[in-house]
C-alpha cells in the first residue's frame, strides 16, 4: 500500500516538477530488488550495493517511520542529496486518500 501512495505521490509531484519528479523516481524505485535473509534473520546486503554506497565493515542504519535509510558512517554526516524532495513526496505519500495537496 505504501508503495502505490508513493507512485501517486510522484504522479502528481509530475505535474509541477516532472524533472524533480523523474529524478526521485529513479532514486526510489531504480534500484530496488528484494533482499535476503541470513539464518539469524539479518538483512544480507549485496555486495554490488555496499559498494556503491560506500559500505564496507560498518553501516548506519537509521529508522525513519515506515521506511529506513542504511548507509555509510561518511554518507550520513554528508546528509541526505534532495532532502526536502523527498521529504515532500513523503509527506505526501502519507496523506489519507482523497485529502488536498499541503
Amino acid at each position: 500500500a505504501y508503495i502505490a501512495r508513493l507512485e501517486a505521490a510522484l504522479d502528481e509531484l509530475a505535474a509541477s516538477d516532472p524533472e524533480g519528479a523523474e529524478r526521485l523516481s529513479a532514486a526510489i524505485f531504480g534500484g530496488a530488488r528484494a533482499l535476503g535473509l541470513d539464518g539469524t534473520g539479518r538483512i544480507v546486503l549485496p555486495a554490488d550495493i555496499a559498494e556503491s554506497a560506500g559500505i564496507t565493515d560498518r553501516a548506519v542504519f537509521a529508522g525513519m517511520g515506515a521506511y529506513f535509510r542504511l548507509m555509510a558512517p561518511s554518507a550520513e554526516a554528508a546528509g541526505p542529496v534532495d532532502e526536502a524532495l523527498y521529504a515532500k513526496v513523503h509527506a505526501m505519500a502519507r496523506r489519507p486518500a482523497g485529502s488536498a495537496s499541503p
